[in-house]
């Protein structure tokens, strides 16, 4: 009985570890978020993306926690998409040019949790990380999209110790980032299946 009990504990384990891997920090491999309005989209007209720090709505939260996640997005549409944009700005404002969208946020919800907790009692210690994200044009400030984010991890055992907020963070850049890249017009690489 002791046997089985462990057995399917490794085998929860495993299967939460496994579940970790779902999301990505690579901004290429993100699966976008899901658009809320703005929908059909084209951003290809915009060629300047200021990236505006992103507003902290949750109590007790240092406003720096989105300044860092809006440079990180910042950084992706930067260096991961190619020549996505001439120019990518990190900025409190606009510069107000007619090619120009601006890059705004805020998180609703920030609540670290326990990694070690998680670990032993599971959702009762879990982490969230949720917000949403708005684009404009910076111009005349109509709403070209918005997307929610929502990331909620509280799985019990090793897999609950395997992620924590900072990843939960990443994690999101690389979509939002992915989204505005797509919404741009860049499409991920097919990949070559090998044919014998």
């Amino acid at each position: 009985m002791k046997k089985r009990l462990q057995l399917l504990s490794l085998v929860l384990a495993l299967c939460g570890l496994s579940l970790a891997g779902c999301a990505t920090s690579s901004s290429t491999g993100a699966k976008p978020l899901n658009v809320t309005s703005g929908v059909p989209l084209n951003l290809g007209r915009y060629n300047i993306a200021t990236v505006t720090p992103f507003r902290v709505d949750s109590p007790n939260v240092d406003q720096s926690v989105g300044a860092k996640l809006s440079d990180d997005v910042a950084r992706r549409l930067e260096s991961d998409f190619g020549p996505l944009f001439s120019e990518v700005r990190r900025a409190p404002a606009p510069l107000g040019a007619e090619d120009e969208l601006v890059i705004s946020g805020n998180i609703q919800k920030y609540q670290p949790g326990n990694k070690i907790a998680r670990a032993i009692f599971g959702p009762p210690a879990a982490a969230n990380f949720d917000g949403e994200i708005t684009v404009t044009d910076a111009r005349d400030g109509h709403v070209l999209l918005t997307a929610p984010f929502d990331k909620f991890w509280g799985w019990a055992g090793l897999a609950g110790a395997t992620k924590g907020i900072e990843e939960m963070s990443t994690e999101t850049a690389a979509a939002i980032a992915n989204t505005i890249a797509q919404a741009k017009g860049w499409r991920a690489p097919v990949r070559q299946s090998a044919t014998r």
